[in-house]
């Protein structure tokens, strides 16, 4: 098996398990985020699961401990918030796997413009960088943070979108 293959495999296994074993409580946006949102976005990111916050934590954390500019620590803890309308872990199961065993059916769901019954967890895991971003747009956040959120699972070398990635893959 290819070594990044296996590695990715292990790292989805890795979240899964965490996912599943999460029973964490619910944690606030930190002040020194929260201050600079507005309150929609607030109120969205505390909609995510317990998982997704402490998940953006991370990400943010690491950025910050890194030196990345605040603008990049910022669509740290905000890449996923699109995920905010309820993903189950089934969803998110069945989002990898598709993407592992059956990587054709993904972009016709991505692109269908009302998910088919059932699929509104799967739709919204596959289109949550575009809800994201959509609504941090909507509610003024400044189109850097913006345009990293709507672009975090997508491929360049943009060192700032760079960061954020390597910052997600790691947690």
């Amino acid at each position: 098996m290819n070594p990044n293959v296996l590695s990715a495999t292990v790292r989805r296994v890795r979240q899964g398990v965490l996912a599943l074993s999460a029973r964490r409580a619910r944690v606030a946006l930190p002040a020194r985020y929260a201050v600079e949102l507005p309150a929609k976005v607030v109120a969205r990111w505390n909609r995510l699961s317990p998982y997704d916050q402490h998940h953006l934590l991370a990400v943010a954390e690491e950025l910050r401990r890194s030196g990345a500019p605040h603008t990049v620590v910022l669509a740290g803890v905000l890449h996923d918030v699109g995920k905010s309308g309820g993903v189950s872990l089934v969803s998110r199961t069945l989002v990898v796997l598709l993407k592992r065993f059956a990587p054709a059916t993904v972009d016709p769901i991505r692109r269908s413009v009302q998910p088919r019954p059932g699929m509104k967890g799967i739709h919204l895991l596959l289109n949550h960088a575009e809800v994201g971003a959509r609504t941090l747009e909507a509610e003024g956040v400044r189109q850097e943070v913006v345009w990293l959120v709507r672009h975090h699972e997508s491929t360049s070398s943009h060192p700032y979108l760079r960061a954020l990635q390597e910052a997600d893959e790691r947690n």
